[in-house]
C-alpha cells in the first residue's frame, strides 16, 4: 500500500473519540476493524484509508435517524489536532485559511475535495468525498458540518449560511441541519454545497501567528511530497528515523512503517527494490548522530539513552564497529582539550 493511499489520523481521531463516548464503537470492535491508537501519536501519523471507510460504514450502522455525522463535525477535539488544521489556525483571515485548507485536502484524504466558487457576493463550497469510495452519507455531513464549526472556531464568528444544498433525500433529523446551516436548506439537490456572503473571508483568525505558520508549512511541504511520491522509500524511513531520535521516541520497524501508512513487509519489500534494508538504514543515521553529539561533549550514557540503546555496553560494541575504536577514547580526548 503506498501512502497515497492513506489519510490522517486527524481524519479518524474524531470519530473514534465520539464513538467510544456514545458506547457506538467498542475497543475491541475497533481493533477489529483495523484501528490502531498509536497512529494518533504524531500530527502527521498515516492510516490506511480503507480503515477510515470501515469506521463510517460501521457508524452508519448505528445512526438511525441520530444526526452522528452532523454531531461529529460540530465537534473540535484539539487531540484530534492534525498538520493541515495547524496549518490552517495560523493564517491571517477565513479566505487564506479556506484557500490552504481545500489545496492542500490531500493531507487529510485525497478523496475529499472542495471547490471554492466566487460570484458577486457570494462564494459556494461544493463538497465531494470518495466518487470510487464506499463513504456513507453521513461522511459528507461531517465534512460540511466541521467547515461550520472551524470558521467558528477560528474566528470567533459564527458564519451566516445563504443557502445549502445536499444531494440526499431529506432525512428523519432534518431539523439537526437547521440548527447549523439556517433554514435556507434544499434536499435531493444536484451537489453538496453551503453559500456564505464573500465578505465572510475577510474575517481574522484569532489564533495567527506567521513565524508558526512558516514553521507547519515547511513540515506539511514535506509530507506532501511523500504522499505525492516525490522522495525514495529510504529518504522517507531515514527521516522518520531522525525525527524519532530527535525526540527520544523508540524506533523499530513496525512503527517507522506505519507512520508511512504501510506494513512491515511492504517496508522492507520496497526498501529491498532501492537495495537497502531498515537495519542498515538505523545503524548509519545512529553512527551520524553519535558522532555528531559526542563532538558537542554529550557524556557517552546520555548519549546511549538519546540513540535508544537499552543499556550501554551495546552502545560501545556499537560505536567500535562503527570507529574502529571505543568512544572512552573519544572521550579522554576531548578531556585532555
Amino acid at each position: 500500500m503506498s501512502i497515497g493511499n492513506t489519510v490522517s489520523c486527524a481524519a479518524a481521531q474524531d470519530l473514534v473519540d465520539i464513538c467510544l463516548e456514545l458506547d457506538i464503537l467498542s475497543t475491541k470492535t475497533l481493533s477489529e476493524l483495523g484501528w490502531d491508537r498509536s497512529w494518533s501519536n504524531s500530527p502527521d501519523s498515516r492510516l490506511p484509508e480503507s480503515v477510515l471507510i470501515s469506521l463510517w460504514q460501521e457508524i452508519d450502522k448505528h445512526d438511525k435517524g441520530r444526526g452522528l455525522g452532523l454531531r461529529i463535525g460540530q465537534t473540535i477535539n484539539p487531540n484530534a489536532k492534525g498538520l493541515l488544521a495547524s496549518w490552517v489556525s495560523q493564517c491571517s483571515n477565513l479566505g487564506e485559511a479556506l484557500e490552504v485548507f481545500t489545496n492542500n485536502l490531500v493531507l487529510m484524504n485525497a478523496s475529499e475535495n472542495i471547490t471554492v466558487h466566487r460570484q458577486d457576493s457570494l462564494v459556494s463550497l461544493t463538497f465531494n468525498i470518495g466518487s470510487k469510495q464506499q463513504y456513507p452519507t453521513i461522511a459528507i455531513e461531517r465534512s460540511m458540518s466541521a467547515v461550520m464549526a472551524w470558521a467558528y472556531s477560528l474566528t470567533g464568528n459564527e458564519l451566516t449560511i445563504e443557502k445549502a444544498e445536499f444531494s440526499f433525500p431529506e432525512p428523519d433529523y432534518a431539523h439537526q441541519f437547521k440548527l447549523i446551516f439556517g433554514h435556507s436548506i434544499r434536499f435531493n439537490a444536484s451537489s453538496n454545497r453551503i453559500s456564505i456572503k464573500a465578505q465572510a473571508l475577510e474575517l481574522p483568525i484569532v489564533s495567527s501567528n506567521s513565524l508558526v505558520k512558516g514553521i507547519i508549512q515547511s513540515k506539511a511541504s514535506e509530507l506532501l511530497s511523500d504522499i505525492q511520491g516525490t522522495s525514495s522509500t529510504q529518504e522517507k524511513v531515514k527521516k522518520r528515523i531522525e525525527e524519532r531520535i530527535k525526540s527520544s521516541e523508540p524506533v523499530s520497524a513496525e512503527l517507522i512503517s506505519a507512520s508511512l501508512g504501510m506494513s512491515r513487509q511492504t517496508l522492507y519489500r520496497k526498501l529491498k527494490e532501492e537495495s537497502s534494508d531498515f537495519k542498515t538504514l538505523f545503524d548509519q543515521i545512529r553512527k551520524e548522530e553519535a558522532a555528531k553529539q559526542l563532538d558537542r561533549g554529550v557524556s557517552l550514557s546520555s548519549l546511549s539513552l538519546h540513540l535508544g540503546f537499552k543499556e550501554t555496553s551495546g552502545f560501545y560494541k556499537a560505536y567500535k564497529r562503527w570507529f574502529g575504536h571505543s568512544p572512552k577514547a573519544v572521550s579522554r580526548d576531548q578531556t585532555k582539550n
